[in-house]
């Protein structure tokens, strides 16, 4: 803490992006951080599709953590921007995945630094990292075939691959995939609970990178 206090200190102004608390570790690191982070006078602006007295609710027993939360939720100013994900513009239908063959034939025809890796091994990677190092997964990748998309009906695994997808989705990764529709890689249970919010987004942009990706048809 001590030191990432003095490595950001040196700034007037940090941005984070998705802004989210899920566990109670995490709450009481940004509570004494921006504790000891902002009294210089530095402004932090974050974007989060939760408002900041609502943090943490449905992810852990944010009851038990009242003083921690409203503490963080009363540094922010909230300004609502309201409206549909403009990945999901009119007319734009959800992509659909392509069989193996497929994509073994794009993944062979395709000019670019490239990899081919089942659902199950990609999953098998994640776990057994810190999610800190997914991005390091994609060095030196523009594209990434994944075949073999099922249903994951663990959340551990959901969750590790909702954070792969933001950095495959940040360095704008190419991305092909066979497998299951979208509509079916979490169970409906998932997508109705605490972390409804990052697997509608993972869906979100799991959509655009391959719609954007998807093989020209003759």
């Amino acid at each position: 803490m001590d030191e990432a206090v003095r490595a950001f200190s040196r700034h007037a102004l940090l941005a984070v992006d998705e802004f989210e608390l899920d566990d109670p570790g995490n709450t009481l690191m940004v509570a004494t951080f921006l504790s000891r982070f902002m009294p210089s006078g530095a402004r932090v602006v974050a974007t989060s599709n939760t408002l900041p007295q609502q943090l943490g609710e449905g992810r852990f027993n944010a009851d038990d953590f009242k003083r921690e939360i409203h503490g963080i939720a009363a540094r922010f100013t909230a300004m609502r921007v309201d409206g549909p994900d403009y990945r999901h513009r009119e007319g734009l239908a959800t992509p659909a995945v392509l069989d193996d063959w497929q994509l073994r034939e794009a993944f062979g025809a395709a000019d670019e630094r490239k990899s081919l890796v089942s659902f199950d091994e990609l999953n098998g990677h994640l776990a057994a990292m810190h999610p800190i190092r997914f991005a390091g997964l994609l060095d030196g990748i523009d594209g990434l075939y994944l075949e073999g998309l099922r249903t994951v009906e663990n959340q551990d695994v959901a969750l590790r691959l909702v954070h792969f997808i933001d950095k495959a989705y940040d360095r704008r990764v190419r991305l092909l995939a066979s497998g299951c529709p979208l509509d079916a890689l979490f169970p409906a249970e998932f997508r109705r609970g605490g972390y409804a919010k990052k697997y509608s987004r993972c869906l979100s942009r799991l959509g655009e990178l391959l719609r954007e990706s998807q093989p020209a048809r003759a």
